[in-house]
């Protein structure tokens, strides 16, 4: 029976053996486009570090008939920028079996697949039920994962190629998933960025008939600074914010998601509502060239209207 036979009915049968090492150097070599004359040096270690990965691999998923050539070039494709002394330790370093899975998944090898959702899917579930998410289910959210991971759409990259074999593939899928979650819940609700939820929330509730004079007197310039503010933070902040006030995450949701404390997380999101404030303060001041009595009124206009908006996202922005 002919190997191409063998293949159909026992894949696990046609595994390529690991029997010549000196060819996976020179392929992962070539294939980082280092000759073997430059590379000679490094042969030694690599060809150990080879061999040791893809046995390590093999040894995990013997029912996977991904070839041990194919196998070291794509992980070639994720050492790119290596530095060439380093190469046998890089190799060292990833997580083979993991990476070996994601490869052949990423080649729509159907054994693959099927062992990747049997060995993690079930493990998202807790994750994304713990999430409470409003309008879209788990199955849901584990139907479009699978359309992402491994049949993508024309012309795109299919999310499993993303995984770099550098951390672990569980912690990495996870991640994928809470991402998928969030983005379906989102849709599922009023699209209404994190910005003009800020920026356009009601005035504040205050009595007090300075505040009042003020909020009236400048409101166009309080929004527009305000929506200036946002627009300065970083990405990871203004993140760490829709998961709080537009996702409605509770601190030590984020806190799980982060792989952080929750009182960090507390303590980011205070820092970064404190920055909004004195960004925007900073930015009414040069716009309206205040008097020091003025900007302080405009400082407590801030604070005020700060907190009521808040409040305002955290009970409206499910809507």
């Amino acid at each position: 029976m002919s190997c191409a036979t063998l293949a159909v009915a026992y894949p696990w049968k046609c595994v390529q053996p690991v029997n010549d090492v000196d060819a996976l150097s020179a392929v992962l070599l070539g294939r980082l486009g280092i000759t073997t004359a430059e590379g000679a040096a490094e042969t030694a270690g690599l060809d150990t570090a080879l061999r040791d990965m893809v046995l390590a691999a093999q040894a995990r998923w013997p029912s996977l008939s991904l070839g041990a050539d194919e196998f070291v070039r794509y992980v070639a494709e994720r050492l790119e920028g290596a530095v060439l002394g380093e190469l046998a330790s890089s190799v060292s370093g990833v997580r083979a079996e993991d990476l070996f899975l994601a490869c052949a998944c990423a080649r729509g090898d159907r054994h693959a697949i099927a062992a990747f959702e049997a060995t993690y899917f079930a493990d998202v579930d807790g994750t994304l039920t713990r999430l409470r998410l409003r309008g879209t289910s788990v199955e849901d959210v584990k139907q479009t994962l699978r359309s992402k991971l491994f049949v993508g759409e024309e012309g795109s990259r299919l999310k499993i190629a993303d995984y770099s074999g550098r951390g672990e593939l569980r912690s990495w899928f996870r991640v994928v998933a809470v991402r998928q979650a969030l983005s379906d819940a989102r849709k599922t609700r009023r699209e209404v960025g994190l910005d003009q939820e800020m920026s356009e929330a009601a005035p504040g509730t205050s009595s007090d008939p300075e505040l009042v004079y003020l909020r009236t007197k400048y409101r166009a310039e309080f929004k527009d600074a305000f929506r200036g503010a946002i627009d300065a933070l970083s990405s990871p902040e203004r993140n760490l914010l829709r998961h709080h006030y537009i996702d409605k995450l509770s601190i030590d949701r984020i806190g799980a998601i982060y792989r952080i404390h929750r009182m960090t997380a507390a303590r980011r999101l205070t820092a970064i509502r404190e920055k909004l404030v004195e960004s925007t303060r900073h930015r009414l001041a040069e716009h309206l060239k205040l008097d020091t009595a003025e900007l302080a009124s405009v400082l407590r206009l801030v604070q005020s209207d700060a907190d009521v908006t808040l409040r305002r996202l955290l009970g409206d922005s499910a809507g």
